[in-house]
């Protein structure tokens, strides 16, 4: 049995250099299939690593020469998203 539920989803997919953390194909399909809502947003977001920094190889060994936090693109992309909400 298939059960909707009401929330609303926000989906990010790094990749960065040779190692690509996941491919973001067609996430948003399958997920409004499996959780029965079409409020999914699924977002690629290239030369990143899987926290959300600027990465070149995204390999462990490049974590220390890192000096942001959270790249900037994707504050961006959070704060536009939740703007797009409708009010509830």
């Amino acid at each position: 049995m298939r059960v909707a539920i009401g929330i609303i989803v926000l989906l990010f997919f790094t990749s960065a250099g040779a190692v690509a953390q996941t491919i973001a194909g067609d996430w948003s399909g399958t997920l409004n299939a499996a959780w029965g809502h079409k409020n999914v947003d699924v977002e690629e977001l290239p030369g990143l690593n899987h926290l959300f920094q600027t990465a070149k190889t995204g390999a462990p060994a490049e974590y220390a020469q890192i000096e942001e936090t959270i790249a900037p693109q994707v504050f961006d992309k959070i704060v536009s998203w939740i703007l797009k909400q409708p009010a509830r």
